[in-house]
C-alpha cells in the first residue's frame, strides 16, 4: 500500500482458513473511521480475564474474523517486532524466547495493546464460516505452549513489561537512526 501511495484505501487482515463473506468487509469498511480499527469479532476480559463477546468498543480483536485498518494506521513497530518472533527458537526456555512465542500464537493481543480505539462490528462472527481443518491440533487457538489462545494472552498480559522494553528500544533505535 505504501509503495503504491494507495493513501485512501484500507488494510484488512484475514485468516486463511476461513471462509468470508463478502459483506463482511462492507460492514468492517462501513463502521471504520480514521481513529479506530475495526474488526469482525471483539472481546472484553472480565474480572477473572475469561472471554466475553462485544458488540462496539472492545479491548481485544480478534483476527480470523478480520481486522480493518486505515492506511497511516499501520504501526511500524508491528513488522520490526514481528522480525524477533519470526527467528525465535519456539519453546525456548528464556523468558524471552515463551514471550516471543506468545506473541507469535498470541498476534490479537499484540496488535489490540498496539491501538487503543478498537471496534468490533455487529453480525461480524455470522459472516464468517471457519473451517475444519483450522480447529485440528495444529490450530494456534489449541496451543500447547500455553494451553490455548487465552493462555497466550494471559501470558502475554502477565509479562507486558517486556512488550514495554520493546517498544522502547524500538523508539530508541529510531531516534538514534533519525540523528
Amino acid at each position: 500500500m505504501k509503495k503504491k501511495k494507495l493513501t485512501e484505501d484500507h488494510l484488512i487482515i484475514i485468516d486463511d482458513d476461513t471462509i468470508y463473506n463478502p459483506n463482511l468487509f462492507y460492514e468492517l469498511l462501513n463502521e471504520k473511521t480514521p481513529e479506530n480499527i475495526c474488526t469482525g469479532s471483539g472481546f472484553n476480559y472480565d474480572k477473572d480475564r475469561s472471554y466475553n463477546i462485544v458488540i462496539g468498543d472492545c479491548e481485544m480483536v480478534e483476527g480470523y474474523a478480520g481486522v480493518c485498518f486505515n492506511y497511516n494506521q499501520l504501526n511500524d513497530f508491528i513488522p520490526w517486532y514481528c522480525s524477533f518472533y519470526k527467528h525465535s527458537i519456539f519453546n525456548g526456555d528464556t523468558l524471552i524466547d515463551k514471550y516471543l512465542t506468545a506473541s507469535f500464537l498470541g498476534d490479537d493481543f499484540i496488535i489490540s495493546a498496539l491501538y487503543e480505539n478498537k471496534v468490533a462490528i455487529k453480525d461480524g462472527r455470522q459472516l464468517i464460516q471457519p473451517q475444519g481443518y483450522g480447529f485440528q491440533g495444529d490450530a494456534l487457538h489449541k496451543n500447547n505452549v500455553f494451553g490455548s489462545n487465552m493462555g497466550s494472552y494471559l501470558f502475554l498480559h502477565e509479562n507486558k513489561k517486556i512488550l514495554e522494553t520493546f517498544k522502547y528500544k524500538y523508539k530508541l533505535n529510531k531516534e538514534i537512526n533519525e540523528i
